[in-house]
């Protein structure tokens, strides 16, 4: 007799299940003893459905944890890594007083950023700088990049003038340039996550008023890979740091 298994290659090969031991094609149950009545088919197309509710929930696991630990990456699908470096600051560490705002006892100087392990595919970068724990609901958006050249793998601190083609899109505060943070009091510790995006097109066709949310819209279609290096910043951090 051939196995299970056998008899699984067979229905995909051909559609068809031969039969098992101690099932009569007849439809007539009465003589099995080695399997269950069910067909194979119907075996199958359980196990189908399972497979297809496992993938739901995971799906679904992924968006509560995003809400739960307001992740907004969690909500974005997966994507290879690649690295991200600062000379002023280490993925998980504190910011430095110079990357908080001025009127929060910093100077609002954007960091030192590298990066590299892209995918050989990129054509273009995207640099956004988040805060999900900012007391507004919707996160707070410091810095939003788009079009920079392929050929761009790093940005020097306090960067003025970015690479021609660059597109620098208007912040919370409607600023084209690096806010620096500025914690609330009484909001704990706030993330601040810079991110390169690694892009399939080499300009991303964008209004220059455009808000960096519409560039999360458009990076969520065009990401091939991601660079995320996050910092930490709380009310007065600035006068420790």
């Amino acid at each position: 007799m051939g196995s299970f298994y056998e008899s699984a290659r067979i229905v995909r090969a051909h559609g068809k299940a031969p039969p098992l031991a101690g099932v009569v094609s007849n439809g007539d149950c009465s003589e099995a003893t080695t399997v269950s009545c069910p067909s194979l088919a119907a075996f199958l197309s359980v196990h189908g459905n399972r497979r297809r509710r496992l993938t739901e929930r995971h799906n679904q696991t992924r968006i509560q944890e995003a809400i739960v630990t307001n992740d907004p990456l969690a909500r974005f699908g997966e994507v290879p890594q690649f690295s991200l470096t600062s000379s002023d600051m280490t993925d998980g560490g504190p910011l430095r007083s110079a990357q908080y705002g001025a009127d929060a006892g910093g100077a609002d100087v954007s960091p030192q950023l590298s990066w590299r392990g892209f995918p050989a595919e990129t054509l273009s970068f995207a640099l956004t700088v988040f805060d999900p724990d900012a007391p507004t609901g919707s996160g707070f958006w410091h810095w939003a990049v788009a079009n920079l050249p392929v050929s761009v793998t790093g940005l020097s601190a306090g960067v003025q003038s970015l690479p021609a083609g660059s597109l620098v899109l208007p912040n919370e505060l409607r600023l084209t340039s690096f806010s620096g943070a500025a914690p609330p009091p009484e909001t704990g510790t706030h993330r601040y996550q810079f991110i390169v995006h690694a892009l399939d097109v080499p300009t991303l066709d964008l209004d220059p008023q455009s808000t960096p949310g519409v560039l999360g819209f458009n990076l969520h279609f065009h990401t091939l890979a991601r660079a995320v290096l996050e910092a930490t910043g709380v009310a007065g951090g600035a006068s420790a740091a």
